[in-house]
């Protein structure tokens, strides 16, 4: 890989204690400034629409369940750009060399939502806390963020740190 140099157990703690300080800081500032996070949010979006992209693609491969949802929200909201995205969604199949058969939807190109969904929140920004993509608006915050299962990893973290500093 190139590595200038060989990286010890306790490069992977800091690195790990790092993520989860930034996690930490995130959850923070989603509780106590929303409108903050909302700004950050925007200037990323302004800054590197790609980025954007890559996050909701991975949520939606993540949750399939989302693909459907927005697929039954359009297919009520706006008919012809349903049929019409599924008719690209076709296409990108048939583009890729793979055989066609029966109905197609949109869990069949979650890549083509991605896009959708990015063009969507360039437009209005906003909607990006109306899709909750992350789950911040569920009824129960700690089992959405997972703050249970990261706040344990936190303290392991913590606690491996101060081991191996005790070490040195």
């Amino acid at each position: 890989f190139g590595l200038d140099r060989a990286y010890a157990h306790s490069d992977y703690v800091e690195a790990a204690y790092v993520c989860l300080t930034i996690e930490d800081d995130m959850e923070d500032l989603m509780t106590e400034d929303p409108e903050a996070l909302s700004k950050l949010e925007s200037d990323l979006l302004q800054t590197d629409p790609e980025f954007l992209g890559d996050v909701v693609m991975d949520v939606l491969l993540t949750h399939p369940h989302l693909v459907l949802e927005l697929e039954q929200q359009l297919k009520v909201e706006d008919p012809a750009l349903y049929a019409e995205l599924l008719e690209a969604a076709r296409k990108s199949k048939l583009e890729d060399g793979e055989e066609v058969v029966g109905d197609i939807s949109f869990a069949d190109n979650p890549k083509l939502v991605a896009e959708l969904v990015t063009t969507m929140i360039k437009e209005d920004p906003e909607l990006l806390n109306s899709l909750d993509l992350l789950g911040y608006n569920d009824d129960d915050d700690d089992q959405a963020l997972g703050l249970d299962e990261a706040l344990g990893e936190f303290e392991d973290a913590k606690r491996k740190l101060a081991d191996l500093e005790a070490e040195l």
